[in-house]
């Protein structure tokens, strides 16, 4: 069986992860999270729950 990956691109998203995460974190076998140096929670509150993060700036 294969495994089933999820990227999701934040900037200051903390509001809105712990839904979008809560949607996938049950089907998919691991979560990438590439945040544009949040300001927020949204990195902490992503690898709490397991996420893979990876902090970059946005080219465009």
């Amino acid at each position: 069986m294969r495994g089933v990956s999820v990227l999701v691109l934040t900037k200051n998203e903390e509001q809105d992860l712990p839904g979008c995460l809560e949607t996938i974190i049950g089907w998919c076998d691991d979560v990438h999270v590439y945040d544009s140096y949040s300001t927020d929670e949204t990195v902490s509150f992503a690898r709490s729950v397991g996420a893979r993060v990876t902090s970059r700036r946005f080219d465009n």
